[in-house]
């Protein structure tokens, strides 16, 4: 893995954190057991981030990154039953010519290729009310597969060259 991929990869990881620190307190006026003690050292905590080729589940790691499409529910539940935190990777700011909901993106959201990544491109997050529709569709599929969290990757948009003049606003919309 490249300088870059660890950097984006991290950064992906510290966005996920953030999600899943304001979700858990979001008040929806029900009473919620209070979230689990944090690890004593979350800096030391293992991961495995693998997103393509036979699953390694040879190693002695608290938490797995894994693709959406390409793992089952049976996946999920076997690396559970081994204690193991579980996440899904998504990819919310673009699309891949190899995923099955690749016909449900119009041609109006696509834009520049992404640099070094074939058959991907970018997306307009702008069109929120048109992407918003199958990100959810995702994030559900990943709450089906029992996932514990989601890991949204490609959301730095606004820092590369899309094809659309988005800013960090957008990217935060």
């Amino acid at each position: 893995m490249n300088y870059f991929m660890g950097v984006k990869n991290l950064f992906a990881i510290i966005f996920f954190i953030l999600l899943t620190i304001a979700a858990c307190n979001k008040s929806n006026n029900s009473p919620t057991a209070p979230p689990p003690p944090p690890p004593a050292d979350p800096l030391n905590i293992s991961w495995q981030i693998q997103y393509s080729g036979t699953l390694d589940l040879s190693l002695d790691v608290a938490r797995y990154h894994i693709d959406l499409f390409d793992n089952n529910s049976g996946t999920v539940s076997s690396l559970h039953a081994s204690g193991i935190k579980v996440y899904c990777y998504i990819n919310v700011g673009a699309w891949e010519e190899w995923r099955p909901d690749k016909n449900k993106f119009p041609d109006s959201v696509l834009g520049n290729d992404y640099e070094g990544w074939e058959g991907e491109k970018w997306l307009d997050i702008r069109k929120i009310n048109t992407l918003a529709p199958i990100m959810r569709a995702r994030f559900d599929q990943c709450q089906n597969k029992g996932f514990d969290g989601i890991e949204p990757d490609n959301i730095d948009g606004y820092a590369n060259n899309t094809g659309f003049p988005l800013t960090f606003q957008d990217q935060v919309n």
